[in-house]
């Protein structure tokens, strides 16, 4: 890429996008609290995908930023005053403030059905141990009760 590529305009073009991602992004992680609620686990595995997705989209977005600051530092600079990539920043760092927040509740959920999982399991591991001492063994001798 060319030093002449990187303008304020374009700049602020990038930050648009970035700002449009973020809502996005903000908006996928409030489903994801709604579908951690429900108990919807098909759901749960569609998220892991767009997880995935979505952590390849942040580092495009930091590797083109990184590209654009070492590429014209003293240009980036007086852009990133400009009141309107002021104002692109400030949605960002809100939409990400709200979002970690959500995270963090999402986590905290998936955290405490993971333990009702372990714990339903162990159950079940119990229950299975429990039915193989009480089932009567088929290789073994077979006693009737001849009494009437």
């Amino acid at each position: 890429m060319t030093a002449a590529r990187f303008d304020k305009d374009w700049f602020l073009h990038i930050l648009t996008q970035e700002v449009d991602f973020y809502r996005t992004l903000h908006l996928l992680i409030g489903r994801q609290r709604e579908w951690l609620r429900s108990n919807a686990d098909v759901r749960i595995c569609d998220l892991f995908t767009e997880i995935d997705q979505i952590k390849s989209r942040i580092e495009q977005s930091e590797s083109s930023l990184i590209e654009v600051r070492q590429s014209a530092p003293a240009e980036f600079a007086s852009w990133v005053k400009t009141p309107e990539a002021k104002a692109s920043l400030d949605q960002i760092t809100a939409l990400v403030v709200g979002s970690q927040e959500i995270v963090t509740e999402c986590i905290a959920h998936a955290r405490a059905r993971r333990a009702e999982y372990r714990r339903e399991l162990d159950q079940m591991g119990h229950g299975r141990r429990l039915l193989a001492i009480m089932a009567p063994q088929e290789d073994g001798p077979l006693y009737l009760d001849a009494r009437p």
